[in-house]
């Protein structure tokens, strides 16, 4: 291990990048700095990412020194920098005021100014309430929980086995990426809040809830329990989801289906009506191929095609 060697700029900057789970930028900028070409290939993305993120910066306004041993004190400076609210105490409501925040102990409740939020730590359940506007969240830890509570987030990343988000009073998520990682994870959408899209790539992986999940991006099979929901095979083979009701659909590459349709239709005084949950039609081996007229009890007549 070597724990009293050295180390470059360029590789504690790769490592605390690594651990913060902050993924490298794809098209890294570093043309500002003369040293540039001393930067490693594998480092370039992430010594941007943590640039951009105001992590780290230059030894001067022009220089990386990316070669450099670094010193305890600049070490020190860039943990500093990086985490801003630490959690590691169970049970305890901390108040974050910006920047990212590591929370590392069970039945943590976190309010306040988020800029990302980092759960790495196994079977703990964190509760945001309030937040609204945070860039992104890290699920690392395996079998662990998110719970958002009248909260907002651009991005929510899950890459712990088993590990969940869940969505409650208002909620809403932009996008949800399940990594390959996270065999079983689950994405609860509770009753009035809103997914706008889920990217999954975990297998065994679930999206239940009542509430609202615009779509359902998957390369492998998928459990999407929710109403109405758009679920795209992007991968390079078949794949299966399964329904609310258990009801398999394949879906071949590059084509998408929509699961667990509503059902509405107007009456004498106008509205919706949803016909009853146990009230079900099939045809064709479970195949719906036609719309049938329903009466329920001899009091709602509506137009069904479940």
């Amino acid at each position: 291990m070597t724990p009293n060697a050295s180390i470059t700029r360029e590789r504690a900057m790769v490592m605390l990048a690594r651990a913060l789970g902050i993924e490298p930028l794809s098209r890294p900028d570093l043309s500002k700095y003369a040293d540039v070409a001393q930067v490693s290939p594998y480092a370039q993305g992430y010594l941007a990412a943590l640039i951009e993120a105001g992590i780290v910066g230059g030894v001067t306004a022009d220089r990386l020194a990316p070669q450099d041993n670094i010193t305890r004190a600049a070490t020190v400076t860039i943990l500093d920098r990086a985490i801003q609210t630490y959690a590691d105490k169970a049970g305890a409501a901390v108040s974050a005021s910006g920047g990212l925040v590591l929370v590392v102990a069970d039945d943590v409740t976190v309010s306040g100014t988020i800029g990302r939020l980092l759960i790495p730590t196994d079977n703990i359940v964190v509760i945001v309430s309030g937040s609204k506007n945070i860039g992104s969240i890290a699920i690392t830890g395996n079998h662990s929980t998110v719970i958002l509570d009248n909260a907002t987030a651009d991005d929510v990343t899950i890459s712990g086995v088993g590990s969940k988000v869940e969505t409650k009073n208002g909620s809403h998520i932009k996008n949800i990426a399940l990594t390959e990682s996270a065999s079983g994870a689950v994405v609860a959408a509770g009753s009035g809040t809103t997914i706008d899209n889920v990217a999954n790539s975990a297998p065994g992986a679930a999206v239940t809830g009542s509430g609202t999940v615009k779509s359902v991006a998957s390369d492998t099979d998928v459990t999407v329990e929710t109403k109405n929901t758009e679920v795209k095979n992007t991968g390079r083979s078949e794949i299966t989801v399964t329904d609310a009701k258990g009801k398999e659909t394949t879906v071949k590459p590059g084509t998408s289906t929509t699961v667990n349709k509503g059902t509405t239709s107007s009456g004498g005084g106008g509205g919706s009506y949803t016909p009853p949950a146990q009230h079900t039609h099939t045809w064709d081996a479970g195949v719906v191929t036609k719309e049938a007229t329903c009466t329920e009890a001899g009091v709602k007549t509506y137009t069904c095609s479940c």
